[in-house]
């Protein structure tokens, strides 16, 4: 087992957080947007004033609104006129989408495939809201933003810990276990939890968090387990789809009890598959990075910082440390493979 020399000891989700200097915060416009919109008289010209505050926000919001709600059609063409349409609960769910679309915008990684990641993020979104309509206690909104969000915590990997990230998906090709599977052995932590931390970070929503910490075993979740099946389905679904696989191929790797969870038949699979192909292609534009701002409100670049993320140990690093290495790549091949 590698060991990874650590200018700073990184053993949870949390102090991954803490120690990943890449990793972009999301503007403060989302924060004054959601305590606003939380309010018993939601008021929109204030809200208004605050989202003018971020062009990128402003230049993506009507986009993402009449991909989360397609029912606003082009009522929805400005700020202006998806405020007056939404209420307060659905106003806080598009501000973290659109805040999160705009914040990691010009994100480049040389091992991360970004193009790759916003289409699964379009795929997901699409499918957990289909899934979601009919399951008991599920939002399909709330859904929506968590297929969204489902997998940033890779993302955070692979800024903040490169080198450590794109060993466990090396290892997972092949060993042929499931990447998550890899993360908890090599690293004592998933992505899915990296990706929970932050949804608690942000203040948004419990359930969405815990469908993210719990996406890959939804059975486990303690509360919101509608909600973890339905994004596990929609993640499971979404994957399959991007890599050509015919949707009819997977149901014999969901179990039952996740379908009956959610209340949907497994027969349903394609036709779901159909129906989130239809809004596909809109939702993928409204989160692409290509969405041009006008030329007097650019932001100036934002700079990363380079090279910044440091590699990782496992929460019992100072022992592994002590170990010799041949030792401690043993154990891992034994844990792994």
């Amino acid at each position: 087992m590698p060991v990874y020399k650590c200018k700073t000891l990184i053993s949870t989700p949390l102090d991954l957080l803490h120690g990943a200097g890449r990793v972009p915060k999301l503007s403060s416009v989302y924060s004054r947007v959601k305590l606003l919109a939380s309010r018993a008289e939601v008021p929109l010209k204030r809200i208004e004033r605050e989202i003018a505050r971020d062009p990128a926000i402003c230049a993506r919001l009507p986009r993402l609104a009449r991909a989360l709600y397609p029912a606003l059609g082009q009522g929805a063409a400005s700020v202006t006129g998806v405020l007056a349409i939404l209420g307060g609960e659905r106003i806080k769910h598009l501000i973290l989408i659109t805040a999160v679309a705009a914040a990691y915008r010009k994100i480049k990684s040389s091992q991360f495939d970004m193009r790759r990641f916003w289409r699964l993020a379009a795929r997901r979104a699409l499918l957990a809201r289909l899934i979601a309509m009919e399951a008991a206690h599920v939002d399909p909104t709330r859904a929506f933003v968590g297929g969204l969000l489902a997998d940033v915590g890779h993302l955070v990997l692979h800024l903040g810990i490169p080198v450590p990230a794109l060993d466990a998906q090396t290892r997972a090709v092949q060993s042929g276990l499931s990447v998550h599977e890899v993360e908890q052995a090599l690293l004592g932590f998933d992505y899915a939890g990296v990706g929970a931390v932050l949804i608690r970070r942000w203040h948004h929503s419990a359930a969405i968090e815990t469908a993210i910490e719990y996406q890959m075993r939804p059975l486990s979740a303690p509360e919101a387990r509608g909600d973890a099946c339905t994004l596990h389905i929609a993640t499971r679904l979404a994957l399959a789809i991007e890599d050509g696989i015919a949707p009819e191929h997977l149901i014999a790797g969901i179990d039952a009890p996740i379908w009956n969870t959610v209340g949907r038949s497994d027969q349903l699979l394609a036709q779901i598959a159909a129906n989130a192909a239809q809004d596909f292609d809109e939702l993928a534009q409204a989160l692409s990075p290509e969405i041009v701002l006008p030329a007097a409100s650019r932001p100036a670049p934002e700079t990363l910082l380079a090279d910044a993320a440091v590699p990782i140990a496992q929460a019992r690093a100072k022992k592994l440390l002590r170990m010799p290495a041949a030792a401690n790549a043993n154990g891992l091949q034994r844990k792994v493979s």
